[in-house]
């Protein structure tokens, strides 16, 4: 039986899950879910995002208030921190991106709207064997403050500011999830590396 984490009824994905439900995924839905992942953004502020809002030399997205649209939103200007991973989701994603405005194709119409979106990582994790519960776009944000709470507890700090939450908000819902030394390993390699240093 696959061992399942849910936070308010969203996935927080292990590092093998990840991985094997991105290798079901067709290569564009690859990058769209490195960029989800790997910058936390919510899933509106990723269906809004502009090219011009990521700045690849600075390992940053600058994400302007008229990003969110969440009533709830307590910090909707901020600036997100990115790993080196991050940043290469982003040269990727930004690539496709202008490629599609210089076809002049909105940017909209090639991001999926989040029920289609949901509805494709349930098919992709079904196809993965990871077990589907909890699987939607908002999951990736979830995973990533999971993610950097296990592997970064000395830079709470800089996560609730990337992410655009309290000091509560992590403690509540993040705290020791009970990631293996192993898959922090492999979180802290591979997803989370240069995450919050400086340039």
């Amino acid at each position: 039986m696959t061992d399942i984490i849910l936070k308010q009824g969203a996935r927080i994905l292990f590092p093998e899950d990840y991985e094997k439900l991105r290798a079901q995924m067709p290569h564009y839905y690859q990058i769209l879910c490195d960029a989800a992942l790997l910058s936390g953004m919510r899933p509106v502020e990723l269906e809004r995002f502009k090219p011009e809002w990521y700045r690849g030399s600075r390992r940053v997205i600058q994400l302007p208030a008229e990003s969110c649209l969440k009533q709830k939103c307590k910090f909707k200007a901020r600036t997100i921190s990115l790993s080196l991973a991050g940043c290469d989701a982003f040269d990727k994603l930004t690539t496709i991106l202008v490629k599609f405005k210089d076809n002049e194709i909105p940017a909209y119409k090639m991001l999926p709207k989040r029920v289609a979106f949901r509805d494709a990582l349930i098919r992709y994790a079904k196809l993965a064997g990871i077990g589907h519960e909890g699987m939607s776009p908002k999951m990736f944000r979830k995973t990533l403050v999971s993610w950097l709470v296990a592997c970064y507890p000395e830079k709470s700090l800089y996560i609730q500011a990337s992410m655009g939450h309290d000091g509560d908000t992590i403690v509540n819902n993040y705290l020791g999830l009970g990631f293996t030394r192993e898959q922090i390993d492999i979180i802290r390699t591979k997803y989370l590396n240069e995450w919050g240093d400086l340039v």
